[in-house]
């Protein structure tokens, strides 16, 4: 008998003393043995460095991967898995703990042409954090069964991208590692799209639960003008690399109509000029780093895609999720969070 595949958890850590150590206990205490915690901290002043060395220092499961600079989620990411021994790669934030059975059940569903697999994501309230992501064809997501007693009517494979998820380390070689210049939201978004272009599945396992303590590190970290810059810059560069060129064409110019109704509702009506230019800084960045952006674009077209576009459309929403956004006052509760 084969002995089980190892699997790396990647745990990545800012200031998260107070949290981190439950984090890695989770994973090591799951009911599948042959595991490895990597966590990735980004100079962290908290203490959290000197907590792991003392809990987990004498422990060859644990490995700690100090960064020189404070890195984006994206690069972080991508060190943790440059440095991982599993043949599977389970990403997970400071802020989760992982089910006694999770890993078991994400390894068992990884079977034939399933290279991708997420866990259904729970808030510790017992309620549904949410269970597979929505995305319309202008880039706009949100996760399916917010703040949702969870029973069981999210359990189908109709969604389009997982935002905590394990794969098959040999999946980075067809589809490359996560986008260091896409970070801060919509990197899960982006890897999720590749994954998908290169013609691989990505399945829901309910029966295998991460819970979220509801995002500790960015609540931190960002403003509201840093959140909405950085989802508003990578939704923009995010269609330019992953869009065929007809669907490019035909998204991206509504995006950016969206956008210029956006930056005139929050100027003139909300009057949050610092907000309202958030919008034009987005598409600034992405003009100023088009040449960039053309070049992975390239990468992906012709490296990456196995699949067209029509088969990707499958999975995005027709109906714009901004519009339902404006005009229905739930939706937006679901969003706003």
């Amino acid at each position: 008998m084969e002995p089980a595949p190892l699997v790396s958890a990647l745990i990545l850590n800012w200031n998260g003393k107070d949290i981190i150590g439950p984090c890695v206990d989770s994973v090591l205490d799951n009911s599948y043995a042959n595991v490895e915690a990597i966590v990735v901290d980004n100079i962290s002043t908290d203490g959290s460095i000197e907590l792991l060395n003392e809990r987990f220092g004498n422990d060859k499961r644990v490995r700690i991967i100090v960064s020189e600079t404070n890195l984006a989620p994206a690069a972080a990411m991508d060190i943790g898995i440059k440095n991982s021994l599993g043949e599977y790669i389970l990403i997970l934030n400071n802020d989760n703990r992982v089910d006694k059975d999770c890993i078991r059940n994400l390894i068992s569903a990884m079977v034939g042409d399933i290279n991708l697999c997420s866990p259904k994501i729970m808030l510790p309230s017992g309620k549904m954090d949410f269970s597979g992501c929505l995305m319309d064809r202008w880039g706009y997501g949100y996760g399916r069964g917010y703040l949702e007693e969870n029973r069981q009517q999210y359990n189908d494979q109709d969604f389009f991208y997982a935002g905590f998820f394990m794969f098959k380390k040999s999946l980075v070689e067809k589809t490359g590692f996560f986008d260091k210049d896409i970070c801060f939201g919509w990197e899960d978004v982006d890897f999720s799209w590749r994954v998908r272009l290169s013609g691989n599945k990505i399945v829901l396992v309910p029966t295998a639960i991460v819970y979220h303590l509801g995002s500790h590190t960015l609540k931190r970290l960002r403003t509201k003008y840093f959140c909405h810059y950085n989802m508003r810059k990578n939704r923009v560069a995010g269609l330019i690399k992953n869009y065929g060129l007809c669907n490019l064409t035909r998204f991206l110019p509504t995006l950016l109509f969206f956008y210029s109704l956006v930056f005139l509702k929050e100027l003139i009506f909300d009057r949050d000029v610092h907000l309202a230019f958030t919008s034009v800084s987005a598409v600034w960045w992405n003009i100023k780093k088009l040449p960039l952006l053309l070049k992975k674009r390239r990468v992906v077209q012709k490296y990456i895609r196995s699949v067209s576009d029509r088969e990707i459309l499958k999975y995005m929403t027709k109906k714009s999720i901004l519009i339902e956004y404006f005009l229905k006052p739930n939706f937006r509760a679901i969003l706003k969070n």
